[in-house]
Parts: structure tokens; sequence; C-alpha cells
């Protein structure tokens, strides 16, 4: 039995018992402690003689030597009753300790067995069979079948331009007109780039299917290992060719391989609004050094506090528009402002930088553009803060606005402004399709709440989603650092979807 429980009958014992009492018990050998708990006068008992009876006896009954126990003495009862209280506390929280260490046991064997169930699932996923590298081979096969159909490489009228442009090249009066030699020579290097991603797509898929014979026709364990790991790397190679021509596949629309500008400009939010364009701005500039490309700001205006309330990017590169068309719409941003949790909001439109001579060919009256000028900072001397040389251009019909502060005379930026509205209009006819300019509707951006197309949560956790793909990525630095692939590929595939 516990050590409290007869704690509690001792203090029981000396607290029924008359103060005056001074009767002596006789203990007779074999005499249980039950025994003396049924006694008709109860007696007060000293603890240390019944622990030492209890020792001595060694089966709960007291001996002989003790001859008798007197019940005089100092009363013992209260004392008993806060040790049996602290026993009985005790004994109740080690019970608890104890089934807290078993519950503690089970869970971290759990946790072990799961542990040990993950490592197994990834030393299965691991561990290629020639089977399965089969079945990814087949895989493979169906993509890179898909994207030759979209580039209609197997058909006659793509084998027939091809030879054409080939036999054109080798002209020796191909350079009389500069215009159509550049024109020509660009097909053709266009060609020859895909021809060139076509064969190694080829010998890659040759290289993995002889390595899967191999590996089926060995017998010792460790040459077909061998024959997978190369079978296992030249798959790694077959996709990752194709991963980059489906991206080629996807960006090829009528504008997408243009140069193109972007505007930021400030909405919702105040100043917070005005840093968070610079961010925006420092997030692009980023993504294009990645990218290998010729990025300049041709246009910006300083916030009144903070930041830029507008900034113009012009970037130069492969595929510049088709990988940032995109980016066109309201950008959001959460974080932590001052103590606070703020929401703040950016747009950003982007458009293709046309060339001139399909720009010339665009016929664009000056009756249907509203101007408006201003003056503006920026270079120029006094002539900018006397003379309103910024010229904004509104499309009547459309609602396009544009702007242009970035030349120092009034003439050179309303030539620019009138560019870019036909930029804008051709951008949108392209998008939506439309066969005349006067079906155009609604392609303004409009910074403030329910129109974002991407959100940025810096606070209380980190996140980026983009509302159109539900694409997520948690690592928010590296984003706003210029690592956009992953966001833009999303897009890609969902608009092309």
């Amino acid at each position: 039995k516990p050590c409290w429980l007869r704690y509690l009958v001792i203090a029981m014992l000396d607290l029924t018992t008359s103060p005056t009492s001074s009767a002596m018990v006789q203990i007779e050998p074999g005499t249980s402690f039950s025994t003396l708990a049924r006694l008709p006068v109860p007696q007060r008992l000293a603890l240390g003689e019944i622990v030492a009876a209890e020792s001595e006896a060694g089966c709960g009954r007291p001996s002989a030597n003790h001859g008798s126990l007197l019940s005089s003495g100092p009363r013992l009862g209260l004392p008993m009753c806060v040790v049996a209280v602290v026993a009985a506390g005790g004994f109740l929280k080690s019970s608890a300790v104890r089934r807290r260490w078993r519950g503690l046991g089970r869970l971290r064997s759990s946790r072990i067995g799961i542990a040990r169930l993950a490592a197994a699932k990834e030393q299965e996923d691991t561990t290629l069979s020639p089977f399965k590298l089969q079945q990814m081979f087949q895989d493979a096969q169906r993509r890179n079948d898909l994207v030759m159909d979209c580039k209609g490489y197997n058909k006659k009228e793509y084998q027939d331009e091809a030879a054409a442009i080939r036999e054109a090249s080798n002209d020796p009066n191909l350079w009389e007109d500069q215009r159509k030699g550049t024109e020509i020579m660009d097909k053709f290097k266009t060609f020859e780039d895909f021809d060139n991603k076509v064969a190694f797509l080829k010998s890659t898929a040759e290289d993995m299917k002889m390595a899967l014979e191999f590996a089926k026709a060995e017998v010792l364990a460790e040459d077909v290992e061998t024959w997978t790991l190369e079978a296992k790397t030249a798959h790694d190679k077959w996709v990752a060719a194709i991963d980059k021509l489906e991206t080629e596949v996807l960006l090829s629309g009528k504008f997408d391989a243009l140069d193109a500008e972007i505007t930021i400009f400030a909405g919702a939010g105040g100043d917070e609004a005005c840093d968070w364009v610079e961010m925006l701005e420092r997030m692009y500039i980023g993504f294009g050094a990645k990218q290998g490309w010729t990025v300049e700001r041709v246009d910006g205006t300083p916030g009144d506090v903070l930041g830029m309330s507008l900034v113009k990017l012009r970037m130069e590169g492969e595929f510049a528009y088709g990988k940032l068309r995109g980016e066109h719409g309201t950008h959001r941003l959460v974080r932590m402002w001052n103590g606070k949790r703020q929401t703040t909001f950016s747009g950003v439109e982007v458009t293709p930088i046309i060339p001139e001579d399909q720009l010339a060919a665009i016929s664009l009256d000056e009756k249907d553009l509203e101007f408006d000028y201003f003056r503006c900072g920026g270079p120029g001397g006094q002539n900018v803060n006397k003379v309103a040389s910024g010229v904004r251009a509104i499309h009547k019909a459309t609602g396009v606005t544009v702007r242009c502060t970035q030349e120092r005379t009034q003439p050179q930026n309303k030539s620019i402004a009138i560019r870019l509205v036909k930029e804008k209009l051709l951008a949108i006819q392209e998008q939506q399709r439309a066969s005349e300019f006067g079906e155009i509707r609604g392609d303004r951006v409009v910074a403030e709440f329910g129109t974002q197309v991407r959100n940025y949560t810096l606070a209380p956790y980190t996140m980026v989603k983009d509302s159109r793909t539900s694409h997520e990525r948690t690592d928010v630095q590296n984003v706003l650092s210029g690592d956009l692939t992953s966001l833009i590929d999303a897009y890609l595939r969902k608009s092309s979807a």
C-alpha cells in the first residue's frame, strides 16, 4: 500500500484519542495494524515504533521485542495529516509524470515510425528501376512530340519556309536591300537555332533509349545500376531542354519577341505606395539583369516624401515583352509600416516597343487624341521650369493615356507620346483579338482594392501569390530581388491552356 495511506490512518487514530488518556496497550506478537485500527479506545501510536515494527516483522505485523507502545506523548495527528497530504500529492504527481512520460514515449515512437516510413519512401523514389525509367521515357517522348507539333516542325509548310529562307540567305544580292536582308537573316538565325535544339532533343532521347536497352539486357546488379544512372542522366538533360522549348512555344505571340517598356505608378496607399513603386523598380531591374537584358530608366517622378510616384523602364532583350506581359496589372503589398499592418497598391503597365516600320503603317489622326501640357522637372535647365514641356496624350476612343517628360522640348515629347499611344493600341488589339480600335474597351490599370493580379505579403507571414494562377512562393525576398521565373512560367502556361 502507498505510504501516505498509512500516515493518514495514524493521524486519524491520533486525532480521535482523548488528550487525558494515558492507557497502555500491550501489542502481542502477530497483531496486525488493521487490529490496532479497530481498538475500542484508539491510542496514540508513535510513528517510529510502527515503522520499526513493520520493518522487523516484514509481513505487516509488529514483533514481540517492542513490548508495548505507550499512549502518552505529544499529539501527532495534525503533522501526520500534513505529511499524508504531501505524500498523497507526491504520489498523484508521480503518477501523472509516469503517464506523461509514457505518452511522450508513444509520441516519440510514432514520430520515429513516421520518419522511417518517409525515409523508406524517399529511398523507394530515388531507387529507379528500368520499368519506371521506361515510363519516364514515354512521358518525355509525349511532351517532345507535343512541342514539335506546336511549332509545326514536321509539317510541310514549315520545311518549305525553312528551305526558302536558307536559299535566300545564300543570295549574293541579299544586302542590296538592307531592311530585307536583316529580316531574312533574323529568320535564318531563328530556324538554325531551332534546328540545333531539335538535334539535341533527338540525341538525348537516343542516349536514354540505348541506356535502357543495356540495363534490361544486363544480368549483374552492378551493371544494371550503372546503365540505370546513365538513363537517368540523359532523361534529366532531355526534360530540361523540353522545358526551355515549351517556354519558347508559349512565347509565340505577335509581339513576344520585341523589347518592352514598363510603367510603374503609385496607387492607393499614400507615401507607402511611392516606396512600393521603388521596390518594384528594383525587382524588375534585378530580373532584367538575371536575363542578361539591357535595362534603362527613361522617365521618373519622385514622390512627395519618399520613393517614386512614377517610373518608366525600357527593357531590351530576347522575348522581353513576352516574358513581362503577364506583369501587367495591380500589385498589392502587405507589410508592417510604422508599427501597423499596412496595405499598399501600385500599378504596372507593360507595352511592346514596336519597330518604326510597323508603326508607320498605323494611321492615327491627332484629332482622336487629347493633349495636356505641363511643366516637369529633370534635365533641361530653366527651360523645364518655364515652359510646359511635358506632354500627356489621351486616346479618346479607348481612354488609353500616356505621358512623356523624357525630352527637353514639347515637340519631342509629343512625338514620343504619339508613338507610345500606337504601341499600347497595338498591344491591346493583339491581346483582345480586336479587328478595329473602336472595339477595344477597359484595359486601363486601376491600382486599388480588388484589382490586384499578385499579392506580396511580408507580415504576419511571408508569401507571394498570383491571383490568376494561384502560384505561391514563400521566399519573398528572392522574388523582390528579381527571381520571377516560376511566376512568369506559371502565367504563360495558364494563359495558353
